[in-house]
Order: C-alpha cells, then structure tokens, then sequence
C-alpha cells in the first residue's frame, strides 16, 4: 500500500507538459472521414485533433465519432 500511495504522490506532482503527447496527429476540418480513419488506425490512436487552414485547433474526432458517422450514414 505504501508503494502504491508513493506512486500517487508521484503522479500528482507531475505537470502536464511532462506527460503530454508532444508529436501530435492532427487532421484538418474539410479532410474526408476516410483519411481520419485511416490515420488513427496507422498511428494506433483514438482520438485525433482536428485543425483549421491556420493550424488552430478546430475540435477533435474519436473513433466512435467515425462509427456514428458509418452507422447513421
């Protein structure tokens, strides 16, 4: 219990500029669903932030956003 109360301590003192994900996938808003897809399944990941022309950060698309898209499709 002592090491996993440690482990905690750890972890809360841990900025989140220390964990982030600094190589970030981004889409951009007019690309196709195909290509979000396609991306996250090449890089294994589930949500992908999704930019405008200038690069700002528009919103994200998970992978559930894509099945709801085929599903009502």
């Amino acid at each position: 219990m002592d090491e996993i109360a440690e482990d905690m301590n750890k972890a809360a003192s841990l900025l989140i500029g220390e964990i982030m994900t600094k190589k970030v996938v981004t889409i951009k808003q007019d690309d196709d669903i195909v290509d979000a897809a396609q991306l996250m399944d090449t890089h294994d990941i589930k949500r992908l932030p999704v930019v405008d022309a200038e690069g700002k950060l528009v919103g994200i698309i998970t992978r559930g956003d894509i099945i709801g898209a085929m599903v009502r499709g």
